[in-house]
């Protein structure tokens, strides 16, 4: 039988992945970047304005793939990299930081000690890099 606790935790899970939702405004974002591009007469501008659109979007990039990280890390029963970590015990924001980090390095910037302890999260590192 399925305890109260373990209930509140897959309610939990299902209502953060109703939150991906929100990535469907991506599309709504992506319309009003081409139509300020369109309005600006230096080249110069427009640069800039590519540049900074490009950073947002690896930043995005980036904090999805920390998330699934951090997700893959938290739900697991068996060993995680987050259970073998000094950071099991430490505050959300903390552990998420590291996910972030471990992200970045992923990308080649940086390093990190952390690394995949079971076979879901040894997948998930394959085809994040």
């Amino acid at each position: 039988m399925i305890s109260n606790d373990e209930s509140m935790r897959a309610s939990t899970r299902l209502l953060r992945l109703l939150r991906l939702s929100r990535v469907v405004r991506l599309g709504k974002l992506t319309k009003f970047a081409s139509f300020l591009r369109d309005k600006f007469e230096s080249e110069v501008t427009y640069t800039q304005f590519s540049l900074v659109i490009l950073i947002l979007a690896m930043c995005l990039l980036e904090h999805i793939i920390a998330c699934g990280w951090f997700g893959i890390g938290s739900m697991e029963t068996e060993s995680t990299w987050l259970s073998r970590s000094e950071w099991s015990d430490s505050s959300f924001t903390l552990q998420y930081t590291t996910a972030l980090r471990w992200a970045f390095s992923q990308l080649g910037v940086g390093g990190t000690e952390l690394e995949a302890v079971n076979e879901k999260e040894g997948i998930y590192s394959n085809v994040v890099a």
